[in-house]
């Protein structure tokens, strides 16, 4: 799989330098090409893929490829209610198609028997997880499903870090470094350190035995 650098996420990749943005290595390109989007932007997905979606007017919101189809309001008439004669709405909602969803459903049918289910239920149950945390590389084989929490554990320190640059560790009060994790819902404390990087080994040491799937390593 694809390795990225640590600051891959700091830019938006454009058709000329999608690849070298992504910090892909050692990779096979025969099977991929790199889709244009708005705004000078591309993607990296399957040919298969390109040829059934390169079509679509796909946009970015963020760091989302989305497509929005609108369905008009109509007004039909007849009968309808206590009031007799009279007009029903219809129409005036809209469908939201994600690009990564959607490749990931052509990709693997059982999966997306149970992203249908959970959409018509109105629930987000299932969402598509980014192995290599890039949303920009959208081939199947970068494309799994998982729980929203799974999704969470997958996601990198953010850029910005409040006081810990590690995932997992924040200082406290009294200058401790804490670290704790959320997995499904439970909050796990694992301790107070006074080194950062004890604290940060100390998560990954719970990531590693819980959660080696989904979770995320801090690089120390």
């Amino acid at each position: 799989m694809a390795t990225i650098s640590q600051d891959s996420n700091s830019a938006t990749p454009s058709a000329e330098n999608s690849r070298e943005w992504l910090a892909l290595m050692d990779d096979d390109f025969t099977d991929s090409v790199c889709m244009l989007l708005p705004k000078g932007q591309a993607t990296l997905v399957d040919v298969w893929a390109f040829d059934l979606f390169a079509v679509v007017p796909w946009k970015t919101t963020g760091r989302t490829i989305m497509y929005i189809e609108w369905f008009p309001v109509r007004y039909i008439p007849g009968y309808f209610g206590k009031c007799g004669k009279g007009k029903r709405r219809v129409g005036g909602s809209k469908k939201v198609y994600l690009l990564h969803r959607d490749i990931h459903s052509y990709a693997n049918p059982c999966d997306r028997r149970k992203m249908d289910k959970h959409w018509k239920a109105k629930r987000t149950s299932h969402h598509i997880d980014h192995i290599n945390r890039n949303p920009w590389d959208n081939r199947a084989a970068n494309l799994r499903l998982a729980t929203p929490s799974q999704n969470a554990q997958n996601k990198a320190k953010c850029k910005q870090p409040k006081s810990s640059r590690y995932k997992g560790v924040s200082k406290t009060a009294n200058g401790k470094w804490m670290a704790n994790i959320k997995v499904d819902g439970n909050h796990f404390y694992l301790g107070a350190f006074d080194d950062e990087v004890k604290a940060a080994e100390a998560y990954n040491a719970f990531v590693r035995k819980n959660c080696p799937e989904f979770g995320y390593l801090n690089p120390l």
